[in-house]
């Protein structure tokens, strides 16, 4: 029996983002939060080489919390990019303590703890689901409006339905990422033949991809 599944499915499987306004701030208070978020804004600016000054101008963490799971406690924290008239949200997450010996080769301390270094390790290796969004310090987009990115796009206007999420791209093992934003979009080549489409315009360079997909599965 066929259903009908979003034309983009992977959208769901990655951290991405569409139009918001800016989050009103939740971030948690306690002793050790405020420890792991300066934790936090210390490795994201060192990873991307942003300034502080770039970082209070265009980065606005609104939420933060400690969450208990299988493998220890995760410190994670969601925040809004801003850049001209885009705001897209993202969220960031690393191992804080573990006893696990899931990744032996990591020199960190089991069951107490981490300190930003070994957080850092955790993270390059990709473990514990522990990631930092890769985000490139841009001040400026290559549109100057939402309208104007859309009538870029490499595709037949009048086959668009969707051009609304915005996403960075995240870092692989096999694929470090530009920083870049991205414009996603979607549309329909032929519904009774099952062709649909779906492409991403880079925000900054212009440089705009499409390919085929299914607009829905068995």
């Amino acid at each position: 029996m066929k259903k009908s599944i979003l034309i983009f499915i992977s959208i769901l499987l990655v951290i991405s983002c569409t139009k918001w306004k800016l989050e009103k701030k939740d971030l948690c208070d306690s002793q050790l939060c405020n420890q792991y978020y300066d934790v936090w804004k210390s490795i994201f600016l060192k990873n991307n080489n942003m300034s502080a000054e770039y970082f209070k101008k265009h980065v606005f963490p609104y939420h933060s919390e400690i969450s208990t799971w299988n493998s220890g406690e995760s410190f994670r924290i969601s925040y809004q990019i801003k850049i001209d008239w885009m705001i897209c949200k993202l969220s960031d997450q690393f191992i804080i303590k573990t006893s696990e010996t899931t990744y032996p080769t990591l020199t960190i301390t089991r069951g107490d703890y981490l300190t930003e270094s070994e957080i850092n390790q955790v993270i390059s290796a990709y473990a514990f689901s522990s990631s930092i969004n890769v985000i490139e310090s841009n001040d400026h987009l290559k549109y100057s409006s939402k309208r104007k990115a859309i009538k870029a796009l490499c595709y037949d206007e009048d086959k668009i339905s969707n051009a609304s999420e915005y996403r960075f791209f995240d870092k692989k093992p096999i694929f470090t990422p530009n920083g870049h934003p991205y414009l996603m979009f979607t549309g329909v080549i032929n519904q009774q033949e099952n062709k649909c489409f779906d492409g991403k315009l880079d925000l900054i360079t212009g440089d705009c991809d499409v390919s085929d997909c299914n607009c829905w599965t068995n």
